[in-house]
């Protein structure tokens, strides 16, 4: 079967976490055997692809970059202008539309003649849309391919759930239905989510199906002596202020046990955190597991979000326990907790004294890592199991 994944965000190098979801759904459908297309929207809203590591990764006949032109042109400027002055209008009153863009807001609408004129060329069975914010480009294609939205998150009312004006995206619940609309399939992240997502639809519309982020569990850590700790992360809002909650408020706790203790961050979260004793920036990295190996403890003390957290669920394809806030663990689920230990949210004595206890036994280490793997390994195959599914479809 043929495949287009549509997507602003770049596949690869995976430096966060829905780079990774993405690169990681494209090798899953490959191993499954079909042929993927990886088709390049371009926005505002992201970062320039990386064209080698595209082409390395997809094959120069399955890697097609959108001109982005297309986000100069006099149409999409005057509707982007359009919708900030409604928000300026309506920012004094603090009512919903000072916080919503668009559904189609940042959707520059000659995309969709382009992915006409795609779809004539390569004959697509499938395409994937990744975000309610593209949506409108399913539209491009006629109804005898599967359109399969993935969503990442739920963005209706995202502002209510994320403090300050760092939700990126948020829309009315009535438009992220209306992207709904738009596919065959909806995929969400994890299970809380698709309950949320087919309330909104109440059972009409298209089928909703549950596929969270795909793991690499071919390189599980062995090497359990270092009693160091890792946050692996981009440099988002929610992320910054996880860091410096730990580095503030749970980091001093642990060390006054513990001088020796070294918080690792790896990822483009090192750009954004100061320079503070005990904490270690290795910026990016090619190879996760080796960082994982020179501080084989996760932390994850995450205070907002939604979605699933998928810095998580790396370290449980990693093999190495981890230790999460009760919002860093949302939509984990039991059945794949084994290898982590969770934490009320804000409870720092709590989180540094579950440091402590890993920090100080290394036997204690190696056997929740290896419950974390094994919990990585029933998630992979659980995950392939829906895929195959939704793909049947077709």
């Amino acid at each position: 079967m043929k495949v287009a994944i549509l997507s602003t965000v770049p596949a690869t190098p995976p430096t966060a976490g829905n780079r990774s979801r993405i690169l990681a759904l494209s090798r899953a459908l490959r191993a499954l055997g079909h042929g993927v297309h990886f088709v390049y929207l371009p926005s505002t809203m992201t970062s320039e692809p990386d064209d080698d590591a595209h082409l390395a990764e997809f094959g120069r006949e399955n890697y097609i970059r959108l001109p982005s032109s297309v986000l100069s042109s006099p149409e999409f400027l005057l509707k982007r202008l359009a919708w900030r002055v409604r928000r300026k209008l309506l920012s004094p009153l603090r009512v919903g539309g000072a916080y919503y863009l668009g559904l189609d807001e940042c959707y520059p609408s000659r995309l969709t003649d382009m992915l006409r004129a795609l779809q004539q060329v390569h004959g697509f069975d499938t395409v994937i849309c990744e975000y309610i914010s593209q949506s409108a480009a399913l539209e491009a294609f006629p109804s005898n391919v599967l359109k399969v939205l993935d969503t990442h998150d739920s963005f209706s009312d995202r502002h209510k759930l994320v403090p300050g004006r760092t939700y990126w995206f948020s829309v009315p619940p009535s438009e992220q239905v209306r992207a709904f609309h738009r596919a065959d399939v909806v995929l969400a992240i994890q299970e809380e989510e698709g309950d949320l997502f087919r309330r909104q639809l109440a059972g009409n519309g298209p089928a909703m199906e549950v596929v969270s982020h795909l793991l690499d569990v071919s390189r599980p850590v062995t090497d359990f002596r270092s009693s160091d700790a890792i946050f692996v992360g981009s440099d988002n809002q929610a992320n910054l202020a996880a860091v410096q909650y730990f580095t503030q408020s749970v980091l001093p706790l642990i060390r006054e046990r513990l001088p020796q203790f070294n918080l690792m961050l790896v990822g483009s979260i090192c750009r954004r955190v100061s320079d503070v004793g005990g904490v270690v920036k290795l910026g990016m990295v090619d190879d996760l597991s080796a960082a994982y190996s020179r501080a084989p403890i996760s932390v994850n003390p995450m205070l907002a979000g939604t979605g699933i957290n998928i810095k998580l669920l790396e370290a449980l394809a990693a093999g190495v326990p981890a230790i999460s806030t009760q919002t860093g663990a949302r939509g984990l689920g039991k059945n794949y907790s084994n290898g982590v230990f969770v934490i009320p949210d804000g409870d720092a004595q709590a989180f540094a004294d579950q440091v402590v206890e890993l920090a100080n036994c290394p036997s204690a280490r190696r056997e929740k890592g290896r419950a974390a793997h094994e919990d990585a390994l029933a998630w992979n195959d659980a995950q392939m199991h829906v895929l195959k599914r939704v793909f049947e479809r077709a």
